[in-house]
């Protein structure tokens, strides 16, 4: 009924002459704007949200000048209560968009090399947090590289908190089905003592783990800790022969090494 009030009366002031110098929202609006007026200046609450509720959608710019005020002299009269309120408001809108996120990709490609392929595309257009939506389908698939991918994003904070403990739970999963790049992030995080204690001895078994299926990364990271005797005790060779492996394979970090102990 009063949607129906609203567009008879906006039609009323849509077939007003050309005399009248106030545009039919102007006119609908400004006897609002007056109301809202009486209570903006005060600390009445309860009158700025009866005075809120009463505004059409047409008057959408004052709507939204009046909930500016009335979130101003909340934040000044219960500064706690208003912090909690907007930090349990972000956390309920991330859930909502997360689910939204997972509808979406529910409806989108079902084979998990797919829905790896549409991350990859997200996570390298900046949109983490689609990326990480799409991993979850195929991750939950079984997709070891999803798996690991969703690790990484935990671990840099990417579309979502950072969380070493999911990282971790991650990249566990994707290791299992012997990942490379899964076990030697593990072997990172044990090196960088990053949510676990720093644990050399973990961190080269997780190096060599990776290293055997020849990912050069790994390869690298085994040179780091003999040229650096981390956990082991240093080893110009030996760092020299697993740097070699890497950059054989075009590691950067490798190739700069080498160059700078030849």
């Amino acid at each position: 009924m009063r949607r129906l009030i609203l567009l008879a009366l906006l039609g009323a002031l849509l077939s007003s002459g050309p005399a009248d110098a106030q545009t039919p929202t102007e006119a609908l609006c400004r006897p609002i704007q007056e109301e809202w007026g009486s209570v903006a200046g005060g600390s009445d609450l309860a009158a700025m949200d009866r005075e809120i509720g009463k505004m059409p959608p047409l008057c959408a710019a004052l709507k939204r000048q009046a909930e500016h005020r009335r979130a101003a002299v909340a934040a000044r009269l219960h500064p706690l209560q208003v912090s909690s309120a907007a930090a349990k408001a972000a956390r309920e809108r991330a859930l909502r968009d997360q689910a939204a996120r997972d509808q979406a990709a529910a409806a989108g490609p079902t084979k998990a090399a797919d829905a790896f392929q549409t991350g990859l595309n997200a996570y390298n257009s900046g949109d983490y947090a689609e990326a990480m939506a799409w991993w979850r389908k195929a991750a939950a698939q079984g997709d070891s590289d999803a798996q690991a991918s969703v690790g990484v994003l935990y671990r840099n904070g990417l579309g979502v908190p950072k969380d070493y403990a999911q990282t971790m739970d991650w990249f566990r999963k994707s290791a299992a089905q012997e990942n490379a790049r899964a076990e030697d992030n593990i072997g990172i995080l044990y090196r960088d003592g990053w949510g676990v204690p720093r644990d050399y001895a973990q961190a080269m078994d997780w190096f060599r783990k990776s290293a055997a299926h020849g990912y050069a990364p790994a390869e690298d990271n085994i040179g780091a800790l003999y040229a650096n005797g981390w956990g082991v005790p240093r080893d110009d060779a030996e760092a020299r022969a697993w740097m070699t492996k890497a950059a054989a394979q075009g590691q950067p970090n490798a190739k700069r090494w080498l160059a700078q102990h030849q």
